[in-house]
């Protein structure tokens, strides 16, 4: 992936995460009224992951499905193939936390 839009994708992500926490803390409040602020708030960012999304050009879409397919060569276990229910006597998966996040948002700026 080309140094471009690697530091796009990190702004928006960067963007996004933080926009979105905002609005989880919010959705838990006890206030009612704070509640239904943080769901009025999600349309619009939304919105904007939507406009994002509408932005990336062919060229950043192959780049972004080609560093998804080197994740998942990297760390075989977020293979769709390789999943597996998880039981008391199953192992999570040991994928470090910035892949996993890395991962879920590549695929859904691809909106896989």
């Amino acid at each position: 992936m080309d140094e471009a839009l690697k530091a796009k994708l990190d702004e928006a992500r960067t963007l996004m995460n933080t926009q979105q926490a905002g609005i989880n803390a919010n959705r838990g409040h006890e206030d009612a009224a704070i509640r239904e602020w943080a769901r009025g708030k999600q349309g619009p960012t939304n919105k904007k992951r939507a406009q994002f999304r509408a932005s990336l050009t062919d060229k950043d879409r192959s780049q972004i499905e080609e560093r998804i397919e080197r994740l998942v060569l990297d760390h075989p276990s977020l293979s769709p193939v390789n999943v597996r229910a998880l039981d008391s006597k199953t192992e999570r998966p040991s994928v470090p936390a910035e892949v996993l996040e890395e991962y879920y948002f590549l695929r859904d700026m691809l909106d896989w």
